[in-house]
């Protein structure tokens, strides 16, 4: 079989048949329409990004409003505990206090009592109604201590001096100096040597127990 070979010439005008122009035509419009597609295509594309943009900086936004508040609250929850806090400690304080005070108030007053019952203890019994034979034993005690003193004075009671008359001889013949005072009451003496003072007073006696329970609870 020969192939004849056509010969081109290009300064020569190529005749297209018209089944030829058609498709050339339905190529161009198909073109047209697919670029006209890739067009609208890629402004869907760039306003949907802008859109996704938009949304991601308002959630992004929103995160942040959220966050800020939520750390203001947690500071606010914070310094209200804190305040919670020190109103409760400042109210165990307080109460602490007033406590102390009630507390202190109330142990002055039973000592208070207490020296009262102790004063009524010391006149009662320490310095009952003691009869002769035993205020007489006592007078020759105190005599035989002090008779080898010098410059001893002693002072008694009116009524001791003229209901132990026995004993007042005695200190006068040891020398001793007697005398009466309407300041000490019956079954006191006060007796001065030269070593020191006996104090046999009810108000001593007094004096020396409420200094040994200050001794023991303490002073204000």
């Amino acid at each position: 079989m020969i192939i004849k070979k056509r010969e081109l010439f290009v300064d020569v005008p190529c005749v297209i048949s018209k089944p030829e122009r058609e498709k050339i035509d339905d190529i161009s419009k198909i073109s047209e329409k697919a670029q006209e597609r890739l067009r609208k295509v890629e402004l869907e594309a760039k306003e949907l990004l802008q859109k996704t943009q938009l949304e991601a900086e308002k959630i992004l936004n929103e995160a942040q409003m959220k966050a800020a508040q939520i750390v203001e609250d947690a500071k606010k929850q914070a310094e209200n505990l804190q305040k919670t806090a020190e109103n409760k400690v400042s109210s165990v304080e307080k109460i602490m206090h007033d406590f102390h005070d009630q507390l202190m108030a109330k142990t002055q007053d039973i000592l208070q009592k207490l020296l009262e019952v102790v004063r009524v203890l010391i006149e009662k019994i320490a310095y009952k109604e003691i009869d002769k034979i035993d205020y007489q034993r006592k007078l020759e005690y105190i005599l035989s201590k002090i008779a080898s003193m010098n410059n001893v004075k002693v002072t008694m009671n009116f009524s001791d001096f003229e209901n132990y008359p026995e004993i007042v001889e005695k200190f006068k013949s040891a020398g001793i100096e007697i005398s009466k005072s309407d300041a000490l009451t019956e079954g006191e003496i006060i007796v001065e040597t030269e070593l020191g003072l006996i104090n046999g007073t009810k108000s001593y006696a007094i004096e020396i127990v409420e200094e040994l329970i200050e001794e023991v609870f303490g002073h204000e």
